[in-house]
């Protein structure tokens, strides 16, 4: 189960070090809170066989989700419940999807987090 949201600079409200405002498609108002999708994404770490660690502590990671840019429409899923993936995808109110994408990585970075790269 996964919410889907297509990416419009005017959807991201706010990105801080506490998380992401947006506005859904809906254009309801709404939050991903960084530290959730931390533990989250450490429980899922944890328990999966992909990558072969089982004892990750929370405060090793600052990973809240993951991100592909080389999928037909670029996402950032973040570790939500559920997941929430944002697509960029080429449209008039988004004409480089890929720097869009590129441009929100970077912000997360900056804010002190970040995403596993699947691509």
């Amino acid at each position: 189960n996964m919410k889907k949201i297509t990416y419009h600079k005017n959807k991201i409200k706010n990105i801080t070090e506490n998380g992401i405002q947006y506005t859904d498609n809906s254009g309801n108002l709404g939050f991903i809170d960084f530290e959730v999708c931390r533990e989250n994404w450490t429980e899922y770490v944890n328990s999966s066989e992909d990558f072969n660690v089982t004892n990750l502590s929370i405060d090793e990671t600052k990973c809240v989700g993951y991100r592909n840019i080389t999928d037909n429409h670029p996402y950032i899923d973040f570790f939500t419940e559920p997941k929430i993936r944002f697509e960029f995808k080429f449209s008039l109110s988004c004409l480089f999807p890929k720097q869009a994408f590129i441009e929100m990585q970077a912000r997360i970075i900056q804010v002190g987090w970040t995403t596993y790269d699947l691509s």
